[in-house]
């Protein structure tokens, strides 16, 4: 049956986003690719249990039956082989998901599907995934694994947003970073009747309000606004939402205090937030998703999530084909630099250096020749060499 989804809001959710795959992914990470599969096969009937994003992902399906129109699609975008995913599957049966559309990839990268998908909302444990989004204009956010005590799905949705980046652009946020708080607050008092631009994570907001009751306790959604603002700031902020016609339920204008007991003392099933200090802290109370902005199309490949140039990592990457291909490195050097930026350097920092560590050590212990096997009929150092930076890369490749 044909359907448009360009009329729609479209959230396309990672398996890992949705579903508590911690235990998988340890497998995964330690054991390696054929270790997962066996256990993901040998496991296919075991029903996952929710991950972070579950609560969202129901609330928002919940909103095609409270307004009696079709205006949420969720969509599952995993790097996973088709074969390891009738789990996931079996799993969204299981809880009575409204979820048939998937792209498995077989990890190949997911960023081309996104806009096919006409995709507005993208979830994912993966860092890497979650920049090429951003990149593409897409609300994207990098969920954290769950929190110890994660709450059941509810029968009301608790969300909470940040201000400045998510809900609301950079555009005070840029004042704040560059000319210090005095300015920033000078800054917002002028313009407190002036509406603040949208942010990636608006139109989300706008989507939720569209459900709220006028009777709090029977609404189906509440909203908080969880922010560093605090007055003389607030004013501009809570004028925009109601430019919007969005009436959060609560508001807290925190000034910079921590905010994680206030997102636990709210009770809130998901919270939004781009600086990656206060997820690391609210992760560990609820479950969080950190808001990633695009990088400007003029800032250097191979600047990385933090927007830091990522020059050792390359150059460290760089020396070992080096060291392999000796005389053959120069004519490569181009196609081995394009392989890094386009796979390794969209990694987090973390996979990357261990990535980085095991092909040190490989090719350091590792006889030009011997043990390395390309792909086809090419038998050169160079085609070796590729196919063995493939091979590991799989390993280490986020889902």
């Amino acid at each position: 049956m044909a359907i448009d989804l360009s009329k729609l809001f479209v959230v396309g959710i990672s398996s890992r986003a949705l579903f508590d795959l911690e235990e998988e992914n340890r497998i995964f990470d330690t054991q390696g690719l054929s270790e997962f599969t066996k256990y993901q096969l040998d496991h296919e009937e075991v029903v996952l249990r929710p991950g972070s994003a579950f609560p969202l992902i129901q609330g928002l399906l919940g909103m095609n039956s409270l307004l009696q129109t079709r205006k949420v699609e969720v969509i599952l975008l995993s790097r996973n082989h088709p074969d390891v995913s009738l789990r996931v599957f079996h799993s969204i049966d299981h809880y009575k998901l409204e979820i048939t559309r998937a792209a498995l990839t077989g990890g190949d990268s997911l960023a081309p599907y996104l806009n096919a998908f006409k995709t507005k909302l993208f979830l994912s444990l993966a860092p890497g995934d979650v920049q090429l989004a951003a990149n593409q204009g897409i609300a994207a956010s990098l969920i954290y694994s769950p929190p110890p005590e994660m709450q059941s799905a509810p029968a009301q949705i608790r969300i909470a947003f940040d201000g400045d980046c998510v809900l609301f652009s950079d555009e005070a946020q840029k004042v704040y970073d560059q000319q210090g708080l005095t300015a920033y607050h000078e800054y917002e008092k002028t313009n407190a009747k002036k509406e603040l631009p949208a942010g990636p994570f608006a139109e989300l907001l706008k989507l939720l309000s569209e459900v709220q009751g006028e009777t709090p306790e029977k609404s189906p959604v509440r909203i908080a606004l969880v922010t560093d603002r605090n007055s003389p700031a607030h004013e501009r902020a809570l004028r925009t939402l109601r430019a919007w016609n969005v009436r959060p339920d609560v508001a807290l204008f925190l000034g910079g205090a921590p905010k994680a007991e206030f997102l636990k003392a709210f009770g809130a099933h998901i919270f939004f937030d781009d600086k990656e200090e206060y997820c690391k802290l609210a992760a560990q109370q609820v479950p969080t998703g950190r808001v990633f902005l695009p990088i400007p199309a003029e800032t250097e490949v191979g600047v990385r999530l933090e927007v830091v140039e990522d020059a050792a990592g390359k150059d460290q990457f760089l020396l070992v084909c080096r060291r392999y291909l000796k005389k053959e490195y120069p004519e490569a050097e181009g196609d081995f630099t394009g392989w890094y930026e386009a796979n390794i350097s969209v990694w987090s920092s973390e996979i990357r250096a261990a990535f980085l560590a095991e092909l040190s050590e490989s090719i350091e212990n590792t006889p030009v020749g011997k043990e390395r096997t390309a792909v086809g009929t090419e038998d050169s150092d160079k085609a070796k060499l590729q196919a063995f930076l493939e091979n590991l890369a799989q390993k280490y490749r986020p889902r």
